[in-house]
């Protein structure tokens, strides 16, 4: 089996990897978004709702990865805009490198949907390759 650097060694080569690091450069260059146009309400459920427990977006629903999440407790919760909220300030979003290929510009929509609601952004990649 191929080491980790084995397998990356090449990645910056690759044809995808300039519009990556593009986007990701102008996404963080844009002006920060007016976000005084959301209800208070919003945050303050999202905030008050979170407990110990993960937030867990319904579309998730069948994603193998819950089954990993056994050390804390999580709930659906059809209120939020990310995949899963661990807190306050901190989200996770979920991409299947396979769906990925298929609409390279749907992660892009998913972070400019969060707005700036959260500090801590996770991607959670699930990377499928075939021997």
């Amino acid at each position: 089996m191929a080491s980790f650097t084995t397998a990356f060694v090449n990645l910056k080569e690759s044809e995808n990897y300039g519009c990556v690091q593009s986007e990701v450069i102008k996404y963080l260059n844009d002006p920060i978004q007016d976000i005084s146009a959301q209800t208070t309400t919003d945050v303050i459920k999202v905030s008050g709702s979170i407990g110990n427990s993960i937030l867990v977006n319904p579309k998730q629903k069948g994603n193998p990865l819950l089954t990993y999440i056994s050390n804390v407790p999580w709930e659906f919760d059809d209120s939020i805009i990310p995949d899963y909220v661990m807190g306050r300030t901190t989200c996770a979003l979920f991409l299947s490198l396979r769906f990925h290929n298929l609409k390279p510009e749907y992660i892009n929509e998913r972070l400019r949907d969060l707005g700036r609601l959260y500090d801590l952004r996770v991607l959670v990649v699930q990377v499928i390759f075939f021997r």
